[in-house]
């Protein structure tokens, strides 16, 4: 964990990567484990308009339900593509490790293209 100042909890790493290459696969197994603590869901913090004035008090919000965890982290594949997101993440967390999935381009996009076609995005045809 990483304590920045005065016991205040921030996470030690963040799951990046493409969208539909297995981030959500990865957040949910090692949620499982006892030593993790990672919040429920994406985490848009470093994102615009989220990040704001970078207040760190909103993200460090995140980790008050921790209780012996050793590995703390958070979930937003969109990092890994959004400017200026890995300077704010170094500002904040220099320590913290990135852990990036990414998957084969063409297979990617097909995954996304049913995806959307599920959730109602794009109109349902054959591929």
């Amino acid at each position: 964990m990483v304590e920045d100042r005065a016991g205040v909890m921030l996470p030690n790493f963040l799951i990046i990567g493409a969208q539909k290459s297995g981030t959500t696969f990865l957040f949910r197994c090692l949620r499982e484990h006892p030593e993790v603590f990672m919040p429920p869901r994406e985490v848009r913090f470093f994102e615009d308009p989220e990040y704001g004035n970078g207040d760190i008090g909103r993200l460090e919000t995140l980790f008050h339900g921790v209780k012996h965890e050793s590995a703390l982290g958070i979930k937003r594949p969109g990092y890994l593509a959004r400017q200026g997101v890995t300077a704010r993440i170094h500002r904040h967390l220099p320590k913290a490790k990135l852990i990036v999935i990414l998957r084969n381009p063409l297979d990617r996009a097909v995954s996304a293209y049913f995806h959307f076609m599920r959730c109602g995005f794009l109109p349902v045809r054959p591929l």
